[in-house]
């Protein structure tokens, strides 16, 4: 039924043993508890990973990655779960989820640090909608967290997706002092073509 419904809606879709897009969907459909059970009990756990600058001028930069802690102690990574936590709408929740903590865990090193950015990740599917933005605003008030000191980080393929959302989202955002970086890029065919429309002050080369 899912699959039908992401083809389009009003169709078919006849089951077959080895079908590799149902196999993939039900994968998907398992993580669906262990993210909500991840972010009702604290499931996940963030690390900083430093961006070292090329240049002495530049700032010293930290990179938020999230993890997710099972029942067992394993540490998953993002690329695990994060499919499924978009595909079935969960990501809103965790991107906030991250925001939240980063401001509360990382508010003291960054009065204590004032030329220090931390990048954190924004799925697309969190990007586009009119609730994120307000959220940002009001964390970053509530936390009284300086936005010059954060720069968020959206893939090159979500930015496409839906360039007049992405522009006039970047800008309002960057309106409010924060700063945007664009991952992934290179991977589209025609991503210098773009890049001058898009608000960024800063891209991660991709590797495909």
């Amino acid at each position: 039924c899912y699959v039908a419904k992401e083809k389009g809606r009003n169709r078919l879709q006849v089951y077959e043993p080895d079908d590799f897009t149902l196999f993939r969907r039900r994968g998907e459909m398992r993580w669906l508890p262990r993210i909500n059970q991840a972010l009702d009990d604290g499931g996940f756990i963030l690390y900083a990973q430093r961006l070292q600058p090329l240049q002495k001028h530049l700032p010293e930069r930290l990179e938020i990655l999230v993890r997710l802690n099972d029942s067992g102690g394993q540490l998953i990574g993002p690329g695990s779960f994060i499919g499924a936590a978009e595909r079935y709408g969960l990501m809103p929740r965790v991107d906030q989820w991250v925001i939240r903590t980063v401001y509360a865990e990382l508010h003291d090193f960054l009065q204590g640090n004032p030329d220090v950015i931390v990048n954190i990740n924004l799925s697309g599917t969190t990007f586009g909608s009119q609730s994120i933005l307000d959220f940002i605003l009001d964390a970053s008030i509530s936390a009284g967290v300086d936005p010059r000191q954060i720069c968020f980080e959206v893939t090159e393929t979500a930015a496409i997706a839906s360039m007049d959302v992405t522009i006039d989202a970047m800008r309002r955002i960057r309106a409010l002092g924060f700063s945007f970086s664009l991952d992934d890029f290179g991977t589209g065919l025609s991503s210098f073509s773009y890049l001058k429309a898009l608000p960024v002050q800063q891209i991660k080369i991709g590797d495909s």
